[in-house]
């Protein structure tokens, strides 16, 4: 999976640091979805939210340079969503 998007020139841009967050967020989904399922235990969205991010961090001191937060957090998307 790739997210693209047109570039300035109209050519196709990339966005590796989006794909690899995707990834993680389900990644992370589904350890939550285990532990509802085998352990009984449940979280808050924001608990969820919070070790996606941290777990986000881990990946990028341990050198997976795709997923610098500084570039993501400087994008003009948001994870947070609000439901009234």
């Amino acid at each position: 999976m790739v997210a693209s998007g047109a570039g300035l020139n109209g050519e196709a841009a990339t966005y590796p640091v989006l794909d690899a967050l995707v990834f993680l967020t389900f990644w992370m989904l589904w350890k939550e979805h285990d532990e509802r399922i085998f352990h009984g235990r449940t979280s808050l969205p924001e608990d969820v939210e919070h070790r996606i991010f941290e777990e986000a961090q881990l990946w990028s001191l341990v050198g997976f340079r795709k997923l610098d937060l500084g570039r993501l957090v400087s994008g003009p998307w948001s994870l947070t969503v609000h439901v009234n």
